[in-house]
């Protein structure tokens, strides 16, 4: 059950952790009541099991707050239908600059065109997942313009060499990122490689924050690069 009295809020921060709500009524009552509130910028929705209910009523308080800011729905098993209303909702509010999605089964494809039309996210938060090289190669493209984003974390997400690849391609043309994490990928020596020549040729980044972590025969980097006239 989701706390009472919901209607009474006005606190900055929303916290409806392991809920598990599992009918839709506990839910569109809660939402009803944050939708009404000036003040939430932040809601946070970890561990739900929202894959058991429809999440529209979290749509529309996404999509229709004025003053939601932050969003996170972490280890609720959205995958990618849930997963799509949540986009949808952050394309539509144009407040929103903080999205965490990890951990609920996602393949990626449909961050594509998110990062294409997105005009203020700062932050996307996909660890553990599901992207696998092709989701890596979609979000790539995203990025690849997107003017606002600062800090992408695709750890733990089964990604390898194409998709490397395909991260490195982009991060050659994106001028606005700041931090990406892809530690736990099995992203092979090329591309690392691939991705470290990337950050060597960004001219515009003052420091950028690349972790990457890996066992068995590969390697260990955790390091910024530095604007080479700083």
């Amino acid at each position: 059950m989701y706390p009472v009295h919901l209607e009474r809020l006005s606190k900055e921060e929303i916290i409806l952790q392991v809920c598990e709500a599992k009918t839709a009524g506990p839910q569109k009552a809660a939402c009803i009541a944050i939708l009404d509130n000036r003040f939430v910028e932040q809601i946070d929705f970890e561990q739900n099991a929202l894959e058991y209910v429809p999440i529209y009523a979290i749509g529309d308080v996404i999509a229709h707050s004025a003053s939601l800011k932050h969003v996170r729905i972490t280890s609720n098993g959205l995958k990618s239908e849930g997963a799509g209303i949540v986009c949808n909702a952050v394309q539509e509010n144009k407040r929103i600059v903080s999205l965490d999605l990890s951990d609920n089964g996602l393949d990626g494809k449909l961050f594509e065109k998110l990062l294409n039309t997105s005009t203020s996210l700062k932050e996307l938060y996909l660890s553990k997942n599901n992207l696998i090289d092709v989701g890596a190669q979609a979000l790539a493209r995203g990025m690849e313009c997107l003017p606002t984003l600062h800090v992408l974390d695709l750890s733990w997400n089964h990604i390898r060499l194409t998709g490397a690849i395909a991260i490195g391609s982009a991060l050659a043309k994106n001028r606005s990122l700041k931090v990406l994490n892809l530690e736990w990928n099995g992203l092979h020596l090329e591309g690392a490689k691939s991705i470290s020549i990337a950050l060597s040729k960004k001219q515009n980044t003052r420091g950028f924050g690349f972790n990457l972590q890996q066992t068995g025969r590969t390697f260990n980097i955790n390091y910024t690069v530095r604007h080479r006239n700083q």
